[in-house]
């Protein structure tokens, strides 16, 4: 039994995996591939070592914990300045994800299921709404105050929120719908001679850069976006889509419009409104919709487009197309120490070498003498 962190590269796990290196290639002979499940961090892994070979994947997980989660398993990876993720999914956050995803080429981004069912306005138009700033370009210092009130931003002695600008001298911020951060730009006359980002709370400026965007907000009553709208892979090129088959199959195909006018609410619902009188229920047939359709069918419609990938994690064995990567689901412990102790003396004895991490040397060093203290026996195969 062997615990020694340098025997071998964690992510070498993955990338010398001959079924995972052979994935990319499934891909390109059929657009929907089903392997066995990426359970845990191996899934992280798995991308991190996966982002080398593609230029774009997409991961769908099922909440904000897990997404959460994810991407601090990227960064820990050294991956994070690829990483787009939608925690959310707000109007106020959504204009600038997607002028990520535009002007981004390589990138992985991290999502919930419900992105599937998100109408989005077209990328084209998009395109449309958002100005490329450029340090030495041709636009003016009174060009842009122009154009800032032309795109209806609100003047205000500080930036703290997109939407206002700002003037001081040869100075002007402001925070387009299209940025995470607000900018800062000098001009020396008419010629700019700075962009910045800075931070709102401090006003302080946090990185210089070559240019920046300028986008219209996109209103719920535009008429751009009525009936027009697209779905995420709008918005992609060639991705790669990990997913869970059990998650597709339960998702509600109600479509999401982040750009619609919330409708008030109907006062006079019939079923909410009823009124019981002492034990008087209404009939059961009442609270049965009249239009069968109304009800809400479960399960993602795959599209013919080949220029999507799906890699698919199939839960149950049913499947016979599904690959079989030879990766097992980590036991379950709940700290119970002779449940552990049982489980790596029956891996040793199958001739597994053991590696176990943890967040810090600190960690390590805890974890290796309760380890010890726990069991003579282990603490001779111990090597940290």
């Amino acid at each position: 039994m062997t615990f020694n962190s340098k025997a071998v590269r964690i992510d070498d796990l993955v990338s010398t995996n001959p079924l995972l290196s052979n994935l990319q290639n499934l891909l390109y002979e059929k657009n929907i591939v089903y392997i066995s499940p990426l359970f845990g961090s191996l899934k992280s892994l798995f991308v991190a070592n996966f982002i080398k070979k593609e230029k774009q994947i997409v991961v769908l997980l099922n909440n904000v914990q897990n997404i959460s989660e994810f991407i601090v398993e990227l960064d820990v990876l050294g991956v994070s300045k690829f990483v787009i993720s939608l925690t959310e999914l707000k109007t106020e956050t959504l204009q600038e994800k997607l002028n990520e995803l535009t002007t981004r080429d390589k990138f992985i981004l991290v999502a919930s299921y419900d992105l599937l069912n998100c109408e989005l306005p077209p990328k084209t138009l998009m395109e449309k709404r958002t100005t490329k700033i450029q340090q030495g370009g041709e636009l003016t210092y009174n060009d842009l105050i122009e154009y800032l009130n032309l795109l209806n931003y609100q003047r205000d002695n500080f930036v703290e929120a997109p939407g206002y600008y700002s003037q001081r001298g040869a100075i002007i911020d402001f925070w387009s719908y299209s940025e995470k951060n607000p900018v800062r730009l000098e001009f020396d006359g008419d010629f700019l001679e700075s962009i910045r980002f800075f931070e709102p709370e401090s006003q302080r400026s946090i990185e210089t850069i070559e240019s920046t965007t300028l986008a219209a907000a996109l209103i719920p009553d535009d008429s751009n976006l009525k009936n027009k709208t697209v779905d995420i892979f709008n918005y992609l090129n060639e991705p790669v889509v990990l997913a869970s088959s059990y998650e597709l199959e339960n998702l509600k195909q109600t479509k999401i419009n982040l750009f619609e006018e919330l409708q008030p609410e109907n006062p006079k619902s019939s079923l909410l409104e009823t009124k019981l009188d002492g034990e008087d229920f209404p009939d059961v047939e009442q609270m049965i919709p009249n239009n069968i359709e109304n009800l809400v069918e479960h399960g993602y419609k795959f599209s013919s487009d080949q220029n999507v990938k799906w890699l698919i994690e199939e839960e149950l064995t049913s499947s016979n197309e599904r690959i079989e990567l030879g990766f097992s689901e980590a036991p379950t412990i709940n700290s119970n120490y002779e449940i552990l102790f049982s489980v790596l003396k029956n891996y040793a004895e199958s001739s597994f070498s053991i590696i176990i991490t943890s967040e810090n040397e600190l960690q390590s060093s805890r974890l290796k003498d309760l380890l010890s203290e726990f069991n003579t026996e282990l603490a001779r195969f111990i090597e940290s």
